[in-house]
């Protein structure tokens, strides 16, 4: 047998291979629609203490699964009057910019 036709067949062989292990996972890839939650305590032991720290977290913190995004940014002179928030702000985020007739 030449070394082309060695070739040529391992090629195939290749292509043959992939075509296979496809065909054998395809009908796994549509699984995924089946996840009825993220939840991550349903993955962990109930003993596990990342399980306690999410359930303790949940319980001090209720309503705070949603997600949160923290921007932080440096200026070399620091922070400056125009860059603080005015003292009207509350914790829930800056104050209404609508005006009342």
């Amino acid at each position: 047998m030449s070394t082309v036709r060695r070739v040529r067949l391992l090629a195939w062989a290749a292509v043959g291979l992939w075509v296979g292990v496809t065909a054998l996972l395809a009908p796994l890839a549509g699984r995924t629609g089946t996840v009825e939650s993220t939840d991550p305590t349903l993955a962990m032991t109930r003993d596990a203490e990342a399980t306690r720290a999410v359930l303790r977290e949940r319980q001090a913190f209720p309503g705070a699964d949603t997600p949160v995004a923290v921007v932080v940014y440096v200026r070399g002179g620091g922070l400056t009057a125009p860059d603080r928030p005015p003292s009207r702000w509350t914790p829930s985020g800056p104050p209404s910019t609508t005006t009342r007739s």
